[in-house]
């Protein structure tokens, strides 16, 4: 077993890096409708806090300082950074991230980031190829069950009755927009849940084409006018030193 992966390891390298290299290298198909994704980080201020613990508790300061220091340092950190920070690194991350995902549930998806100001990032999204048997399969998986569904096998079935080309005709012209209109409207939900997990509260809005552009004109307005008024408020009240209040403990 072990020869036959060590023979095998580069061969499924080469496939891996294929697949990733296929799915960079797709492009918008500009007859087709597209999704656009809209996200606004409304509060990750959690989101570092957990992350400064987490390193603050992988450092070598003694035990006793740890909680007191990750707790001062975290609220610093929130307080300093700013949520356009955390996009620039968050928002090239979805993009690369996304394809990879859609893809184990059996679809082909293009990702872009189009605009980002502040906390305010945008992607293009669109379906370009179902693999059905897969995507029914990775259904199938999600609610554990153990033996192939009725409607995998009779997917599989159909697909393989229709031969290859027109199994990849209905695949790759006329289920990805179906999919596409499907996932819209419980796609931002979705993605707001899984950013919650990770201690990040967003607001997420995927939207069509044709709604795009009224809906980002007016969010965007909004959007510049809490961060000038987050800005005013920073100026009268600067976010205190964190070890400030460790040192006076100390002295005392």
């Amino acid at each position: 077993f072990n020869f036959a992966f060590r023979f095998f390891e580069p061969i499924l390298l080469l496939l891996s890096a294929a697949l990733l290299f296929s799915m960079s290298t797709l492009s918008i198909i500009e007859a087709r409708a597209v999704l656009y994704v809209n996200v606004v980080i409304e509060d990750a201020s959690e989101a570092i806090k957990a992350k400064i613990s987490e390193r603050v508790e992988e450092s070598n300061i003694h035990p006793k300082l740890k909680k007191r220091l990750a707790k001062h340092v975290g609220k610093f950190a929130a307080d300093k950074i700013s949520a356009a920070r955390i996009v620039s690194k968050m928002a090239p991350k979805m993009v690369e991230e996304m394809p990879i995902k859609m893809k184990k549930k059996g679809l082909t998806v293009h990702a872009e980031e189009v605009f980002r100001d502040g906390p305010y990032f945008v992607i293009q999204m669109q379906v370009q190829h179902v693999d059905a048997a897969v995507m029914i399969e990775a259904k199938q998986l999600a609610k554990d069950s153990g033996e192939e569904s009725f409607s995998l096998r009779f997917l599989k079935w159909i697909l393989s009755v229709m031969g290859v080309t027109l199994a990849d005709t209905v695949q790759t012209d006329y289920l990805p927009d179906l999919i596409q209109k499907k996932m819209q409207p419980n796609m931002g939900e979705m993605m707001e849940e899984e950013m919650a997990e990770k201690k990040m509260k967003a607001s997420v809005e995927v939207l069509p084409e044709n709604k795009q552009s009224r809906f980002f004109y007016a969010l965007l307005h909004q959007v510049r006018e809490a961060e000038a008024a987050k800005k005013e408020a920073k100026k009268k009240s600067p976010p205190a030193n964190p070890f400030s209040s460790l040192k006076s403990r100390k002295s005392s």
